[in-house]
């Protein structure tokens, strides 16, 4: 969060405990552009798995002040929370936490519930991370997913070429 700050975004935690830093378009009216991932990881994820896209979104915020560039539409840096555990983050802002998913108990020992109360969010008010259909005009992140398979092929980068879409 303070690096957010550090690059002139407003931040805040929503309800299911994302935080997110925002920064203003010319155009308030224009849905929001969004960029980010997330900072927990899984074991054999890599130990920069979401930890790239996080820094590297705020890099984007960083650059966009130092050089004075304004957008037309508001853009916004997040750090999606238990986006590993596929059970929060980005799936509150989808509108699709299931029932009885505050109730699951995550590898930290805390019941998803109380994980959210934990990092800043409140379970009780989730239904306000939902984003509405159209007002995020683009999603973008930047995301290692391929852990150290890289670097032990000596490769410097890697191109997706394809994605799996895991539905829980």
């Amino acid at each position: 969060m303070s690096l957010m700050r550090e690059a002139g975004l407003e931040v805040r935690i929503d309800a299911a405990g994302n935080i997110i830093g925002r920064r203003a378009g010319t155009d308030p009216g224009l849905p929001v552009i969004m960029t980010g991932s997330h900072i927990d990881s899984v074991p054999q994820g890599g130990n920069f798995d979401g930890d790239v896209g996080v820094i590297g979104a705020i890099e984007v915020a960083e650059l966009l002040r130092e050089h004075g560039i304004a957008t037309r539409h508001p853009f916004e840096f997040v750090v999606f929370t238990d986006e590993e555990g596929g059970v929060v983050g980005s799936q509150a802002m989808a509108g699709r936490v299931g029932p009885g998913t505050l109730d699951v108990v995550s590898h930290s020992g805390l019941t998803v519930r109380d994980g959210i109360r934990t990092v800043g969010g409140d379970p009780a008010r989730l239904a306000e991370a939902h984003r509405a259909p159209g007002t995020l005009a683009a999603v973008v992140e930047l995301h290692i997913e391929q852990g150290a398979v890289l670097d032990e092929t000596g490769t410097d980068i890697g191109v997706v070429e394809g994605i799996v879409g895991i539905r829980w």
